[in-house]
């Protein structure tokens, strides 16, 4: 699940409780955002958050998953799925 600006993952509370017995739902805050820190260098650019998931898809060896975006975790989700096509499943885009 991803987050627009300038919100964080926590706005996915109610969805994860939900949902949380029949998926595994995993929601991140992008450097800087909710919780996180972000290093001094760090530009906030959507390509920067872009990498920084491809990352994380890549570390979590997501298979098959659903992206769930809203604002601005739209073209930052949809540039990692349109770089990892086959680890998708589905896309749930709302307000973006």
């Amino acid at each position: 699940m991803l987050h627009g600006n300038p919100t964080w993952s926590f706005l996915y509370r109610k969805m994860i409780s939900a949902m949380s017995g029949h998926f595994r739902c995993v929601a991140l805050d992008y450097p800087g955002f909710g919780l996180s820190t972000a290093p001094d260098e760090y530009d906030f650019l959507p390509r920067t958050h872009a990498e920084i998931v491809a990352e994380f898809v890549e570390k979590l060896d997501f298979k098959a998953y659903i992206l769930v975006a809203q604002d601005w975790g739209g073209p930052i989700g949809l540039s990692v799925a349109a770089r990892y096509p086959d680890r998708v499943r589905g896309l749930v885009i709302g307000n973006t």
